[in-house]
């Protein structure tokens, strides 16, 4: 997952030979038919830091691995690692699905300052 400035974007493989798949993914027939989402987004210590997201995906298929997925690898594996997915997937019929979401409405749930009532705030 990665944010352009205006998109939060996420990818997923139409096809992949070499991880073996091979049909589309149940979860991009689902978003095609209702694209409107909401987006929930925390960090993992305590108290988390939470950021909601609603609005509509648009879904792009691409040849090959989606960029910002390349660069997503590579943030979280590190070069070598993030370019070791890349390659792992590199073949000539794979596809993958870009999958950006715009905001048109985002809130955070700010438990460092203000915890909600049921927890005591």
């Amino acid at each position: 997952m990665s944010w352009t400035g205006g998109e939060l974007v996420m990818a997923t493989y139409v096809h992949c030979p070499p991880l073996g798949i091979t049909r589309l993914a149940a979860r991009l027939l689902a978003l095609r038919a209702n694209p409107a989402v909401a987006v929930t987004i925390d960090t993992e210590p305590q108290p988390p830091e939470v950021l909601l997201l609603r609005g509509r995906v648009s879904i792009t298929e691409v040849d090959g691995m989606v960029p910002e997925q390349a660069q997503a690898a590579r943030r979280f594996l590190g070069e070598e690692g993030g370019a070791g997915y890349v390659a792992q997937a590199s073949h000539p019929d794979t596809r993958m699905a870009r999958i950006a979401l715009r905001p048109t409405w985002a809130g955070v749930l700010d438990f460092q300052n203000r915890l909600p009532g049921i927890l005591g705030g």
